[in-house]
């Protein structure tokens, strides 16, 4: 798991990291942009969509 501020380069790491091992992505923005058709980032909203993507991975 990764977590980090915006901007602080998760995305290029895991870019990386996905060239060099056999890593699945579960992206917690694209889970979101599938899940709802307008995401709205409140608490319990952010809450759902982490527990969606515990349920991917675990």
């Amino acid at each position: 798991m990764m977590v980090g501020l915006p901007g602080s380069g998760k995305s290029l790491l895991i870019d990386h990291l996905q060239a060099l091992l056999p890593v699945v992505v579960v992206s917690s923005d694209q889970v979101r942009r599938l899940a709802l058709a307008q995401p709205g980032y409140d608490v319990a909203e952010v809450d759902a969509i982490s527990d969606l993507c515990y349920a991917v991975i675990a």
